[in-house]
C-alpha cells in the first residue's frame, strides 16, 4: 500500500512538473530568466524549485543544492520529467528534475518536497512558538499592568522605612488601596510617629535632668569653696600632729569642688554650641597664673611642688575662659592627686610659630600600658571607667575638640610620670566693646 502511494505521488509529481501550461511553472520559468543568479522559488507543501544548466549541470545561484546523483544519470537517457523517493530521509519526502531546454542557466528544475511528518513536526515547532510567544506577552503584559506597580510601591515603602524615626526626611505615605501593601505603609507610619515622640519625651527628660544637675552643681559650688577654705585656715592653726584628718578633709573638699565644676561645664557644653560659643577670648597666661596659685597649696600639703612658667605677655586665645580654665585645671588637680610626697608638677605655656603649648608634666606614678592606650581611643568611642578616662579628662579632652585644639597624653621613656600636651592656634586680644 505504501510503496503505490509512493508511485502514485511520483507520478503525480511528474504530470505536473511535464505540464507546460501551468502558469505557476510559467511565472518560475520567467522569474529565473529574469535573474538566474539568486532564483530559487517555493511550492506548495513546503516543495523547493532550483534551476540548472542542462548542459553543464549547475546552478548560477550559489545557494542552490546540488543535483541528485542518480537522477542525473537517468537524465541522459530521457527528455521528460523523471522523480525519486527518499525513503529513509528524515527531512525531504523525494526529487523530480524537469527538463525545460537544451541549455542554458534555467535549461533544467530540480523540486524537493517534503516528507508528511517533517511538515508536521514543523507546523508543531511553530505552534509551541507562537503559544510560548502569545504566554511571554501575557506574562509581560501581566507585569506591567500589575506587577511592575506593586513592585514600584514596595520601593517607595523601602526608601521610607530607612528614614523612620528622623523627622527631618521621613515621607508619609497615605495611599487609596486597602491591600497589604498600604497596610504595610500605615503600619511604618505609626512607627515613626511612636518613635519621634519616644524620642521627644527622651530628649525633653534629658533637658530637665541636665538643668537640674547644672542648678545642683551650681548651688554646691559655694559651700564647697567655703569649707575648702576653713580646712585650709584650720590648716595653719592647728598643730602638726593633727594635720593628717584635715588633710583628708581638703583632698575630698578639692575633689568634690573639682567635680562640681566639671558637672556644672559637662551641663554648660550640652546647652551651647562649644567653647568658641559667643566669640570668647581668654588670655591663657592668667588662666596658668590662677591654676598654678590655686594648686601650689593643695601641693604644699602633700609636699608636691606646683610651679609654673608663662610668657610676660597675655597669650590670647578663642575659648570660654571657664572652660579652658576647667580643663588645664583637671590636667593639674590630677597630676596633684596621684603625685607622690616629695614629687614635682609643672604647668608650662609657650608661643610656638604656629600657635601655643601648654605642657603639665609630673613625676608620679604614671599610666600603665593598657591606661595609656585607652587614653588613644576617640572621643565618642571611648569608656568613662577608671582614673584616666574619668569625667575631668572626658572634660579636657571635649574642651580641646570643640576649641580646635590638639591634646595628647606622653609617657617618660623610663616609665614615670606623665606629661600631657596641648596645643592650637593663637587669637588677636579681644575688642575693646567686647
Amino acid at each position: 500500500m505504501l510503496v503505490r502511494t509512493a508511485e502514485w505521488v511520483s507520478t503525480s509529481m511528474i504530470v505536473l512538473l511535464s505540464d507546460s501550461d501551468n502558469p505557476t511553472k510559467q511565472a518560475n520559468i520567467a522569474a529565473c530568466l529574469a535573474d538566474p543568479k539568486s532564483f530559487a522559488a517555493r511550492g506548495p507543501g513546503g516543495s523547493e524549485i532550483h534551476a540548472y544548466d542542462r548542459r553543464t549541470l549547475r546552478s548560477s545561484n550559489p545557494a542552490s543544492p546540488p543535483l541528485d546523483p542518480a537522477l542525473m544519470q537517468k537524465l541522459e537517457h530521457t527528455s521528460g520529467a523523471i522523480s525519486k523517493l527518499h525513503w529513509r530521509d528524515p527531512k525531504w519526502g523525494g526529487v523530480a528534475l524537469d527538463p525545460i531546454a537544451t541549455s542554458g542557466p534555467c535549461s533544467l528544475f530540480q523540486i524537493r518536497w517534503r516528507r508528511a511528518d517533517a511538515l508536521r513536526r514543523r507546523g508543531m515547532i511553530n505552534y509551541v512558538m507562537t503559544l510560548g510567544l502569545i504566554v511571554g506577552v501575557g506574562m509581560f503584559a501581566a507585569f506591567v499592568l500589575a506587577v511592575r506597580p506593586s513592585v514600584q510601591r514596595i520601593l517607595t515603602l523601602e526608601r521610607r522605612s530607612r528614614s523612620v524615626g528622623l523627622p527631618e526626611d521621613f515621607v508619609p505615605g497615605d495611599e487609596p488601596h486597602d491591600d497589604a501593601i498600604a497596610r504595610l505603609g500605615r503600619t511604618v507610619n505609626e512607627a515613626h510617629e511612636r518613635l519621634v515622640q519616644a524620642s521627644s519625651a527622651q530628649k525633653a527628660q534629658q533637658k530637665a535632668l541636665r538643668r537640674h544637675l547644672a542648678q545642683v552643681a551650681h548651688d554646691l559650688r559655694t559651700p564647697l569653696s567655703a569649707s575648702q577654705l576653713a580646712i585650709e585656715e584650720a590648716l595653719t592653726t592647728t598643730p602638726a600632729e593633727h594635720h593628717g584628718p584635715l588633710l583628708e578633709v581638703l583632698d575630698d573638699m578639692v575633689y568634690m569642688d573639682g567635680l562640681t565644676n566639671n558637672l556644672h561645664l559637662a551641663s554648660r557644653m550640652e546647652r551651647i554650641a562649644g567653647p568658641l560659643h559667643g566669640g570668647h577670648r581668654v588670655d591663657l597666661g592668667q588662666v596658668v597664673d590662677f591654676v598654678v596659685a590655686r594648686f601650689r597649696i593643695l601641693g604644699r600639703r602633700h609636699e608636691i611642688e606646683v610651679s609654673g612658667s608663662r610668657p610676660d605677655g597675655p597669650v590670647w586665645v578663642d575659648c570660654d575662659p571657664a572652660m579652658a580654665q576647667q580643663a588645664i585645671a583637671n590636667l593639674v588637680h590630677n597630676a596633684v592627686a596621684h603625685g607622690r610626697a616629695g614629687g614635682h608638677c609643672a604647668l608650662l605655656l609657650e608661643t610656638t610659630p604656629d600657635g601655643f603649648e601648654v605642657r603639665v608634666l609630673d613625676d608620679g606614678p604614671g599610666l600603665n600600658a593598657q591606661q595609656h592606650a585607652q587614653l588613644k581611643v576617640p572621643l565618642q568611642a571611648s569608656s568613662t571607667t577608671g582614673k584616666t578616662q574619668g569625667l575631668g579628662v572626658r572634660i579636657v579632652r571635649s574642651v580641646c575638640a570643640h576649641a580646635g585644639w590638639i591634646v595628647d597624653f606622653e609617657r617618660p621613656g623610663h616609665g614615670q610620670g606623665l606629661e600631657v600636651r596641648i596645643k592650637g592656634p593663637l587669637s588677636g586680644p579681644p575688642s575693646a566693646d567686647g
